[in-house]
């Protein structure tokens, strides 16, 4: 998609959003909740608009809907072996705080350090290799063991990932650790 299509793109979806927006107004306030907003002075075919409080209502409530079905496709996106940092380039998240950027987009989909309990964070994803849950550490430790645990023995996805983890390691000048 070259740039022009995806700002249009992006155009239609807001337009979309207010409407969406309009038409749970009207599904659980009713037409008694929708106004007509002049878009200019003297306009005569005024757009309708839900009230300012009934609007702010169904906005806020799409809001929190929106952020539950990105947790969910941060989960599949793990689930389907796409790291920390290949999320946060999708978010177009910023690193934060002294925190990677990976570190950033863990901790808003796991909570911030100060709500992880003594077993420290977790993000909870299925791997699809060996269907086990594995609780994900997030992206402060090296070695995929440290950062996955829940795989099942001889997971071959934790085995892939293991085999990419040594590769990184022989092309740096200080070696790599022994697995």
């Amino acid at each position: 998609m070259n740039k022009p299509q995806h700002e249009r793109a992006l155009v239609v979806a807001g337009s979309r959003l207010r409407g969406l927006i309009l038409d749970l107004v009207r599904e659980v306030h009713g037409d008694a909740a929708v106004e007509r907003h002049a878009r200019y002075e003297g306009d005569q075919f005024p757009e309708p608009a839900p009230t300012p409080l009934a609007g702010l209502w169904a906005a806020n409530y799409l809001s929190q809907r929106a952020r539950s079905e990105v947790a969910t496709h941060v989960r599949r996106a793990r689930e389907a072996g796409h790291s920390w940092d290949e999320v946060a380039q999708t978010l177009d998240m910023e690193p934060d705080g002294g925190r990677t950027v990976a570190e950033t987009t863990y901790e808003r989909f796991a909570g911030s350090p100060a709500s992880w309990s003594l077993r420290g964070p977790s993000f909870v994803w299925r791997c699809p290799a060996c269907d086990q849950l594995i609780a994900d550490r997030g992206p402060y430790e090296s070695h995929p063991e440290d950062n996955q645990p829940g795989h099942a023995n001889g997971c071959a996805r934790l085995r892939g990932e293991i085999n990419r983890w040594r590769s990184s390691w022989d092309n740096t000048p200080e070696g790599r650790d022994e697995a």
